[in-house]
């Protein structure tokens, strides 16, 4: 129920923004197991805001138990509204422990407090010039579990339809406990899916999302939570609070999936944003694979032949690695950057086995291929063949005289020229297609075999010479007399004899 505010026992101010005053109190009875709290005093406030403020205290009330020690261990969730004559004032949350306070910043005059928030680890150099606690850019698996809990925490808030709104570096905490690394603030204006008034959910500066940007769209939801958290993700990860437009400041930090969540995560495709919860078990495999020596799950090389100059495509499955170096059989090494692909061609020079080695700081695993056969390419010696002035129509009908110029040197041909003299069956070729040559075979006729009796090869080579030469005159459009072509000089061959020949 609400708390009186003539009950609460100021001890000191803690901070005073435009919404309000932050004190620390005395913890009203039962309400939270630690001596003190802190009392958020708005300066001014909304009915709608005071009426989300309720659905927040009504919704932790309603949570089961264990559920609830969860919300009050890692964010400062209003725990109950606070009454001045009736009216809500504000309201009592837990006090941020002293492990997430940088308690001796250097300032002008001496030394202050303050709290320790994301900017500090996106901002090392920051806090080292300040006094600070540093987590080292380099320190690659204390930036993993950090992100890693941011993303818990989420997951955690998603999961019960909750939208926070206002991501940004200076509303999550961050300690060097080990049980309570992260802790989410200022939480009176997160949502409640279906059940809070549509109050404005404030944008701090460069944490826009597309949706705002290219759009205008001014309601914040889940998306817009996944797009902010990858912001996030890449500022702890890079040490930067400006992302790269390639992404560049965490290439080495996280591998070739990693980078494929970061780059949908910051993209304006809000369907292909990476959850919470897609995070958290990402983080979460990571963290597992470098606390132990790596893993090689698979290292192969295909194929496993080849000659000398092809390339072969090398693929491996590996987790837990900071370093991967590959090692050839001709005895160069190539180091593989953590966000590279897992598949690389290379060149043969010489056969053997391919090795692969994985190193993180608890210890170094190696494997080996399978034997790489190499051959040399086959030797093309070209020789001496026989070389012809001139060749004549050939009984193929191809003009081997416009082929002549191409051959060197004098030859005898002889040869040929005898051959061509015979007599020759030969078939007529197919693509005459001529029913001029076509001879009817009637029953009981004894029909002879005019392809023989009336054609030498001499005359069928100028013959099929002709009609190739008619072919190609048609083709380039020219008109050819019937004389010129096959059917004509066969007319004519048919005119002429045999004269006894019963057709």
């Amino acid at each position: 129920m609400p708390i009186d505010s003539s009950i609460l026992n100021k001890r000191r101010e803690l901070g005073k923004g435009g919404f309000g005053i932050v004190y620390e109190v005395e913890t009203p009875a039962k309400l939270v197991g630690e001596p003190t709290c802190a009392f958020k005093e708005y300066l001014q406030a909304g009915p709608d805001e005071l009426a989300n403020l309720q659905v927040l205290v009504d919704f932790r009330n309603g949570m089961s138990e264990p559920d609830r020690d969860v919300l009050d261990h890692y964010t400062t969730w209003p725990l109950d509204t606070v009454v001045d004559n009736g009216s809500v004032v504000g309201f009592l949350m837990r006090l941020v422990p002293q492990h997430f306070i940088e308690t001796s910043i250097a300032q002008v005059a001496g030394t202050a407090s303050t709290m320790r928030s994301l900017s500090w680890l996106a901002k090392p150099g920051h806090a080292r010039n300040n006094g600070g606690t540093v987590v080292e850019e380099t320190d690659i698996l204390a930036r993993l579990r950090y992100c890693a809990w941011m993303a818990h925490v989420m997951q955690f808030l998603h999961a019960r339809n909750m939208v926070y709104g206002d991501l940004s570096v200076t509303n999550i905490l961050w300690s060097t406990s080990e049980d309570e690394p992260i802790m989410f603030i200022d939480m009176d204006p997160v949502r409640i899916e279906s059940r809070s008034p549509a109050i404005p959910q404030a944008n701090s500066p460069n944490m826009e999302s597309p949706e705002k940007r290219l759009d205008g769209q001014s309601e914040q939801d889940e998306y817009t939570d996944r797009y902010k958290l990858a912001l996030l993700i890449y500022f702890v990860l890079a040490s930067k609070t400006k992302p790269s437009r390639n992404l560049s400041h965490v290439t080495g930090m996280i591998d070739a999936a990693g980078l494929g969540m970061l780059a949908a995560g910051l993209s304006a495709d809000k369907a292909a944003r990476p959850s919470a919860m897609d995070w958290y078990r990402y983080f979460y495999a990571q963290i597992c694979a470098q606390i132990t020596p790596p893993e090689i799950n698979q290292f192969t090389v295909s194929p496993a032949f080849g000659m000398r100059g092809e390339n072969v495509e090398i693929s491996w499955d590996v987790t837990g690695y900071r370093d991967l170096t590959l090692h050839t059989p001709w005895g160069t090494a190539m180091d593989i950057n953590v966000s590279a692909s897992n598949t690389v061609q290379i060149s043969l020079d010489t056969g053997g086995r391919f090795r692969l080695v994985a190193v993180n700081d608890h210890g170094a695993v190696e494997m080996l291929s399978q034997v790489i056969h190499i051959f040399e390419p086959p030797q093309i010696r070209f020789v001496n063949v026989p070389s012809f002035e001139s060749l004549g129509n050939v009984a193929s009908g191809i003009d081997v005289d416009n082929f002549a110029k191409h051959f060197v040197g004098a030859g005898d041909s002889s040869w040929m020229e005898e051959l061509l003299g015979r007599e020759i069956q030969v078939d007529l070729p197919d693509l005459l297609a001529d029913r001029a040559l076509l001879v009817p075979r009637f029953p009981l006729v004894d029909v002879p075999d005019l392809a023989h009796e009336i054609f030498s090869s001499r005359s069928l080579s100028r013959a099929v010479d002709e009609a190739m030469s008619a072919a190609s005159a048609e083709m380039r459009g020219a008109a050819v007399a019937e004389s010129s072509g096959i059917r004509g000089w066969i007319a004519k061959r048919f005119r002429k004899g045999p004269a006894n020949h019963d057709t």
